[in-house]
């Protein structure tokens, strides 16, 4: 079981799927009215510029993926990671950019998921685990975005008269759509399941039955959440969970 921890959000324009092999040497996205655009530089047999790219840019991130881009392999190095700028003994002069592989570039991670969003993929399949890239930024951009979004709430809520008027001026139309880099936790099942037989059907908080039976295996329906968040450096131990109805499970997140 998976749980999500952390979000980020990037805004793009939509990809044209009839010509889904086209590349550009340079790429920017930008949709009117978003705060959050997009930059990125493609090296594909352009081993010399690559070479040249990384070394203007220590600070830079390098994504690694083939010359057919596939979602279920984008990984992501530092540009000053020596696994994607040190030939190795006996590398073919086109080690880098050519031989099946291309690196696209860029100062900011946003942009490099706009990229890889037009191939299907969500996330980094995987973080150089020599170099270790810090995606924290990612983080802290989800957080701001959410914060964003609560504080718009609330001034809504506050002014109903002028919320009427806003409302005549909301289109018909679907809304624009976001990407997630998404960094989860491998959740144990053990766990959750001891804390549900733990419970009983019963919330663990307001010690009311389960609301309705779940589809699947017409159990009682309760959510296993944590005292203190795997995100936050908790424990995935049944010491450090309830089972809660979904009510008490917003409640102690939102309330």
């Amino acid at each position: 079981m998976l749980v999500q921890a952390q979000l980020c959000w990037i805004a793009i324009k939509p990809f044209d799927a009839r010509a889904p092999g086209q590349l550009l040497k340079r790429g920017c996205s930008q949709k009117e009215g978003d705060s959050v655009s997009s930059s990125f530089e493609e090296f594909i047999q352009r081993e010399a510029d690559y070479l040249a790219w990384v070394t203007r840019h220590p600070d830079g991130f390098v994504l690694n993926t083939e010359r057919k881009p596939r979602a279920a392999y984008m990984l992501l190095h530092t540009a000053t990671c020596t696994t994607v700028t040190q030939y190795k003994r006996d590398a073919r002069e086109d080690a880098f950019t050519g031989h099946g592989y291309i690196k696209i570039c860029s100062t900011d991670l946003n942009s490099l998921l706009a990229w890889m969003a037009r191939y299907g993929a969500p996330s980094f399949s995987g973080l150089c685990r020599k170099c270790q890239p810090d995606v924290s930024s990612i983080v802290d951009h989800v957080a701001d975005q959410e914060a964003f979004l609560d504080a718009e709430v609330c001034k809504w809520l506050a002014d109903p008269l002028n919320l009427q008027q806003q409302l005549t001026e909301v289109p018909r139309e679907p809304p624009s759509f976001y990407y997630a880099q998404t960094k989860v936790f491998k959740r144990n099942p053990v766990v959750v399941a001891a804390v549900l037989l733990r419970a009983r059907g019963f919330c663990e908080q307001c010690q009311a039955f389960a609301p309705f039976l779940r589809a699947t295996n017409n159990e009682p329906y309760l959510e296993v959440h944590h005292k203190v968040r795997l995100v936050d450096g908790g424990i995935d131990h049944p010491d450090n969970a309830l089972a809660l109805c979904p009510n008490c499970h917003r409640e102690t997140h939102f309330g």
